[in-house]
């Protein structure tokens, strides 16, 4: 379902709220056929900013990476990738 244009993908019905999945994202319901449907999304500008603030909060303090990996709950390697793109701001 594509709830954001308010139509279902199945039959092209109508969709309403239909309550929230267990990780609290928002459940979606079609009208006519009862399909349902959630949608996470990600949004990647807030996504970054945290990034940005992980990174200028390691390249600046005294932890290791692996402690700032440890503090934002993913693993050392993937600690890098994700702010790699901050290596290349000017």
């Amino acid at each position: 379902m594509l709830a954001s244009s308010g139509e279902c993908d199945l039959c092209g019905g109508r969709v309403k709220k239909f309550g929230k999945t267990a990780a609290g994202a928002q459940r979606f319901r079609c009208t006519q056929c009862g399909a349902t449907s959630s949608l996470k999304r990600r949004r990647a500008d807030v996504a970054r900013r945290h990034e940005l603030e992980a990174f200028l909060s390691w390249l600046t303090g005294k932890h290791t990476q692996a402690e700032a990996a440890k503090k934002a709950g993913i693993s050392t390697r993937s600690f890098r990738r994700r702010v790699a793109w901050c290596w290349n701001i000017r």
